[in-house]
């Protein structure tokens, strides 16, 4: 009887604790539901904020998604080129990797990209890897111009278009760029920011924020969504200053920037590192350099990189062209005050700069020769033309380049003996300059006149 009266006895007092503890966690439940809803926007102020989007954007009442949450570590990738497959499989193969959406402005490239397994090959000494898991999205353009299918703002964009391209490619998404938004542009030559500026975020208040990438690595197309990756090389990454000034490193970087630079900096195969906005401009100028010398040539002999050197005629053809290049550079408003700037853009280091890339890449075509071939529109306009015009600017007259200018765009190609009548009579030296040129080094091989 006593164990009875105990056992019932502890079963009642059991049941009155399991008791008050259901009726405390029915009380929090009831708080946290009223504290979530307070929380919680009610539907009028949800209805409100739509028609608010909607009738901002220029669309009609279409409310273009705005927030952050949906978007903060999605990198979109503009151009599927060689460039832009580096650095989507590179991307896609890191821990925590972001979320990867390929934007494509023609409707065929899905129906192929379905056709290749809807991955990106990279081939890298022999080997071969395929990676998938990307999103895509059809840019497709209406006839008023708006473009079909757009939902969300675009935070983080990496476009890797062709310098001639880059305009009219992000114009298909003018409309998802904001403020807060941020762009890394990896293209050859200069000049490009200006142009976009110029033609598509006029408002220095409203326009996104600017990187640069300087690539380095050797990359050719196999197919549309394949490439041989055949030369590792780096990436610098800046930024480019909203306002002159200085400007400190990516913790004073706007997020999406960050994630961008943060995200390329994590990948091995990019092998990446941040500059100063100051370095990377000095370093976009080098670049340059390189490719306004071995591009337009390669083009002009039909050759690959390393056939440029070694030959007498075709070496003094490249100083007269560095030595315009070199003056150009050093006579820059933008390069005054920049210490080391005489010693590194002076002919002699370029001449250094250029056959050290010219003989590590000697097997390489170029993608300006590449482009002559298939009869594309090159790139020159955005690397000789670029020094031309400043040229123009700073009062030095680029003879040398601008012919070679005019003969990529008329995709004239000549043989090394014809080098003498086609420069040294008709473009050398130019008015008032001592023939030859004091800082063009040996005596000038093929410039006997008749």
């Amino acid at each position: 009887v006593r164990r009875g009266l105990v056992t019932k006895v502890t079963n009642e007092l059991r049941l009155g604790q399991a008791l008050r503890q259901s009726s405390s966690s029915r009380r929090n439940n009831r708080e946290s539901s009223r504290a979530a809803r307070a929380a919680l926007p009610s539907a009028t102020q949800m209805r409100k904020s739509s028609s608010s989007q909607g009738n901002g954007n220029g669309r009609g009442g279409t409310a273009l998604n705005t927030s952050s949450s949906k978007s903060a570590k999605r990198i979109y990738i503009l151009g599927v080129g060689n460039v832009g497959k580096l650095f989507a499989q590179s991307l896609a193969d890191i821990p925590d990797r972001p979320l990867i959406t390929l934007l494509f402005h023609r409707p065929e490239l899905a129906s192929i990209w379905k056709e290749k397994g809807e991955t990106i090959e990279l081939v890298t000494n022999g080997i071969s890897k395929k990676q998938g898991g990307y999103e895509i999205e059809v840019l497709k353009t209406q006839p008023d111009g708006s473009h079909q299918g757009i939902k969300d703002m675009i935070d983080c964009l990496i476009t890797t278009t062709k310098a001639i391209h880059v305009v009219s490619a992000l114009s298909a998404i003018k409309a998802r760029l904001s403020r807060d938004s941020a762009i890394l542009f990896t293209q050859n030559g200069m000049g490009i920011v200006e142009k976009v500026n110029e033609e598509l975020f006029p408002n220095a208040e409203d326009r996104p924020n600017y990187m640069l990438g300087i690539v380095s690595h050797g990359v050719y197309s196999q197919h549309l969504f394949s490439s041989v990756h055949a030369g590792r090389g780096t990436i610098s990454l800046g930024p480019v200053p909203r306002n002159p000034g200085p400007t400190g490193g990516a913790e004073d970087m706007p997020p999406p920037s960050r994630y961008i630079l943060q995200a390329v900096l994590r990948s091995p195969a990019l092998a990446a590192a941040e500059v100063s906005p100051t370095e990377i401009v000095l370093l976009q100028l080098e670049k340059l350099v390189a490719n306004a010398v071995i591009n337009p040539l390669t083009a002009i002999f039909d050759c690959k990189n390393g056939q440029l050197l070694g030959n007498p005629h075709i070496a003094d053809l490249m100083r007269l062209l560095l030595s315009e290049i070199s003056l150009v550079i050093r006579s820059l408003p933008e390069m005054r005050g920049i210490p080391g700037t005489e010693a590194r853009f002076s002919r002699e280091r370029l001449e250094e700069v250029v056959v050290g890339v010219a003989d590590k890449t000697a097997e390489n075509i170029s993608s300006m020769l590449q482009d002559v071939r298939a009869r594309r529109e090159t790139e020159v306009g955005y690397i000789n033309g670029y020094i031309v015009k400043r040229g123009e600017e700073v009062g030095v007259d680029c003879a040398v380049n601008r012919k070679v200018l005019l003969m990529v765009k008329e995709r004239t190609q000549i043989s090394d003996a014809q080098i003498s009548d086609i420069f040294w009579v008709s473009v050398w030296p130019p008015a008032g300059m001592v023939f030859p040129p004091a800082d063009l080094v040996g005596p000038p091989v093929a410039h006997e006149r008749a």
